[in-house]
């Protein structure tokens, strides 16, 4: 005769799943506008908590050690990688990095003042732009007054006898990183 025999067993599996570091997506600060910095870093959702938070290297950051929040301000002087380090409860680690690029603003030299003896006589504009000007894009306004408003030497071409007017020009990086300068542009009075 067969004899069938039947067991059961049970088995618990236990998941424990190590904490989520996220340092966040690399970020670009432009030395002259993010004076503030920028934040990175997001709080873990997976582990057990309670969390411990710590960056490294910690300089240049607001809040480099937490046991309640990941986010801290960046303001690195050069462009810094940092990694964001978790441990949970359990002293599971899990770690993350950012890069923080710490790109220059366009330096722009122009002349205050530009003056011309009658509408007619073309001003050329010619600033002074220093920084990768590889890429870089720029935007005068009011561009009405220009042949070209987004070249860097354009030529005025609007501007009536006995009047002045100011033009704005600002260059931008590839990344992003602005700046700006005005001049006044003079049609000399009684010289038309």
């Amino acid at each position: 005769f067969p004899v069938t025999i039947r067991s059961e067993f049970t088995v618990t599996i236990q998941l424990r799943s190590v904490p989520d570091a996220n340092a966040g997506p690399d970020k670009i600060l432009c030395a002259c506008r993010d004076t503030l910095g920028t934040a990175i870093g997001t709080n873990a959702q997976c582990g057990t908590p309670p969390f411990q938070y710590s960056w490294s290297p910690k300089q240049g950051l607001s809040n480099p050690v937490s046991s309640t929040t990941a986010r801290t301000i960046a303001k690195p002087d050069v462009t810094t990688v940092y990694v964001l380090t978790v441990t949970d409860a359990a002293q599971r680690v899990s770690k993350d990095t950012v890069k923080v690029q710490v790109e220059r603003c366009p330096s722009i030299a122009l002349p205050p003042v530009y003056t011309a003896c009658s509408s007619s006589e073309q001003i050329v504009l010619d600033p002074k732009v220093l920084g990768d000007t590889s890429e870089m894009t720029y935007q005068w306004t009011p561009g009405w007054m220009v042949n070209d408003s987004t070249i860097r030497s354009p030529y005025v071409v609007a501007i009536d006898s006995n009047t002045s007017a100011t033009l704005q020009l600002i260059a931008t990086s590839k990344d992003g990183c602005a700046s700006s300068a005005s001049a006044v542009i003079n049609v000399s009075p009684g010289l038309s």
